[in-house]
């Protein structure tokens, strides 16, 4: 357990954040990677793709057959899609379960509080949807005591914006790209039986991991909005 004159982290939360740094940054290796075969994929035009019996991929990787290339690709992002949403969840297990403990903490050494969250964060390597850091500089900028309550909800508001946007390219980027490579594959005039049956199931259930991860962040960043409103920071 830590101690107020302590010069660090308690080991606890050095554990915590090493193992939800673990995580994040599986998790932005499979963005990245689910990212990069996106541009891909949507890069060329759907309307040509379906007339012409090649497809001339980017970056040079030379010509495929486009409906191969679009189921290849539709599976591909949804395995990708599901395994980064595993590693987020993780990342939030992590996060959640540090922040349980010094909440506990804080029932009997208050003090230690807010100390042990900024050795959390300072510790941790953050997740490409994390933004919280921004707007709680900005509070950080003026002296504790002279911060007018304005300044709060301000830094609340912005955080607000900045972690709408986030989620929405974080999260809303792969959804966007299974539906239109869906909806592209639904242009061409036969498909496997397992692509026709087996699609739809497959994309309905990676919808769904993604859903709960949004929900999941969705509570999570209201609570940190109205930490950064009350000054909790």
């Amino acid at each position: 357990m830590s101690d107020v004159n302590s010069p660090g982290a308690s080991p606890i939360i050095k554990d915590f954040a090493e193992g939800f740094s673990a995580q994040s940054k599986l998790s932005n290796r499979l963005w990245i990677t689910l990212a990069t075969l996106i541009i891909v994929v949507l890069l060329p035009d759907p309307l040509d793709s379906s007339t012409e019996p090649i497809r001339d991929l980017p970056f040079g990787i030379g010509p495929v057959d486009p409906k191969l290339f679009d189921m290849t690709s539709f599976f591909m992002m949804a395995v990708l899609t599901v395994a980064f949403c595993q590693a987020q969840a993780q990342a939030m297990r992590a996060y959640r379960a540090a922040h349980q403990f010094i909440d506990k903490m804080g029932e009997k050494k208050p003090e230690l509080v807010r100390r042990e969250r900024l050795f959390l964060d300072v510790l941790s390597i953050p997740t490409l949807s994390r933004v919280g850091s921004l707007p709680v500089l900005i509070l950080s900028m003026f002296p504790e005591n002279q911060r007018p309550p304005l300044l709060y909800w301000l830094a609340s508001i912005y955080y607000l914006l900045l972690k709408i946007l986030s989620i929405s390219i974080h999260l809303g980027l792969p959804g966007i790209a299974l539906y239109f490579t869906w909806e592209r594959l639904q242009s061409y005039e036969s498909l496997p039986f397992l692509v026709l049956y087996g699609g739809p199931a497959i994309g309905a259930v990676t919808f769904l991991a993604l859903l709960q991860i949004f929900l999941l962040d969705f509570f999570g960043f209201v609570r940190t909005a109205c930490l950064i409103a009350k000054g909790d920071v």
